[in-house]
């Protein structure tokens, strides 16, 4: 099923119309596109998406979850990466494939798909190895990732995809803040 509608003209109308959507998803869990009403789960990914381009603005919000269980693989959606069984003894190598993990599983619970427990623990790992390499200075940093690393693995153990995204997305601003602390 395709439903599609084009939005009010003015920002204070578009406002009015996110308001009403997210009264009736904390009321009763719906949503209303074209006069349909939309049953909307518990846990969602949620994408908020800006581009300019060309003269031309784009905001986009998304939301997305399996239409019902039977449609959730079993599976990853994303087959193309895999996390390496041992960690890189390269430092460098090390970043990389933590970065690229990292990325990974934000595509993968987007598409709606949570990290296997084999793939947390191949990144636990990973984690492990780079804690080991690391300077002094760094402890403090990894021991907020640590924590972010927590509660993305128990998101993905409640089914909490959204929790999880937003897990995963912190562990990526932590990484980011930190290289450009210490870089």
């Amino acid at each position: 099923m395709k439903l599609t509608e084009t939005g009010p003209p003015t920002r204070r109308q578009l406002a009015d119309l996110l308001v009403e959507l997210a009264n009736n998803l904390v009321d009763d869990g719906s949503a209303k596109i074209s006069g349909v009403k939309v049953d909307v789960p518990e846990a969602i990914a949620t994408k908020l998406k800006f581009r300019q381009k060309e003269g031309r603005a784009k905001f986009k919000i998304s939301l997305s979850w399996p239409a019902s269980p039977a449609d959730v693989p079993e599976t990853p959606l994303i087959s193309h990466f895999r996390l390496p069984e041992a960690a890189p003894t390269n430092f460098k190598q090390l970043k990389k494939e933590l970065q690229q993990s990292l990325f990974y599983f934000k595509r993968l619970v987007s598409e709606g798909a949570p990290p296997t427990p084999d793939e947390l623990a191949k990144y636990r790992r990973l984690q492990a190895a780079f804690r080991d390499a690391a300077r002094p200075e760094w402890l403090e940093g990894l021991a907020e990732t640590d924590l972010a690393m927590e509660d993305m693995v128990m998101a993905c153990n409640r089914g909490d995809l959204a929790g999880a995204g937003q897990a995963i997305n912190r562990l990526i601003a932590l990484k980011e803040k930190y290289h450009a602390l210490f870089k």
